[in-house]
């Protein structure tokens, strides 16, 4: 039985297009690992579990992760977003703790585009052992509604319960205008890049995922009516 179980997690809310290459990247990396996707929508990615158009919130995204938690019969998982670029390597980690974070994080931001802005850690960029993050998750809903518009904390764990990883190649979080947070605090003391090795420029990964386009159209979109 294969020891990893990636769990692609979807609020079908970005841009249909950014978000196919999105889930293309993904496969150009996820290997042999058995695949399972949790959408608000049907899609053709692994195994689809459609839960219904509940609508973006972290409560709902924790919800997500739960249902593809209880599908998977792996050891460990690996989250995936719909809004984020993994490297060669990053499913292959042989984890041994329940729980790894990946150091080796940067944010490209719509209003930013020519530049990568470091971050400590994502609070799912993560490799958990399966039964733990069961355990996790259903103390940390424990008294929430099944599905919803919550207030909440985003974080399901606290830092200093992982172990760092780093496959030696950065992840990449976008962040456009679509999805829970469209900004995030950048790591004290590390300068913004023009460019990260393996995934070259901020510029052209911008163009590649049409950034500049998306937000012209969504600023037109918010234009009131004359």
């Amino acid at each position: 039985m294969p020891e990893l179980t990636v769990i692609y997690l979807t609020s079908n809310r970005e841009d249909p297009v950014f978000e196919q290459k999105i889930k293309d990247k993904l496969l150009n990396v996820v290997g042999r690992h058995p695949l399972i996707s949790v959408s608000q929508k049907p899609i053709d990615f692994g195994h689809n579990i459609c839960v219904g158009d509940v609508g973006s919130s972290y409560l709902n995204m924790f919800r997500q992760l739960q249902v593809g938690a209880e599908a998977a019969n792996t050891e460990f998982i690996a989250v995936a977003e719909s809004d984020q670029i993994y490297p060669l390597g990053f499913f292959d980690f042989q984890p041994h703790r329940n729980l790894y974070a990946y150091s080796n994080l940067w944010i490209l931001r719509y209003f930013d585009k020519h530049r990568f802005v470091k971050k400590d850690y994502g609070g799912l960029i993560i490799i958990v052992r399966r039964t733990f993050l069961l355990q996790r998750l259903e103390k940390f809903l424990e008294g929430r509604p099944k599905w919803g518009n919550v207030q909440m904390r985003h974080l399901l764990f606290n830092e200093g319960e992982w172990e760092y990883f780093d496959v030696g190649v950065p992840v990449i979080s976008i962040k456009t205008r679509n999805g829970l947070s469209r900004n995030t605090a950048a790591a004290q003391g590390v300068n913004p890049v023009h460019e990260l090795p393996y995934h070259g420029s901020a510029t052209d990964l911008s163009h590649y995922f049409d950034l500049f386009n998306l937000s012209r159209q969504r600023r037109n979109e918010e234009l009131p009516i004359q």
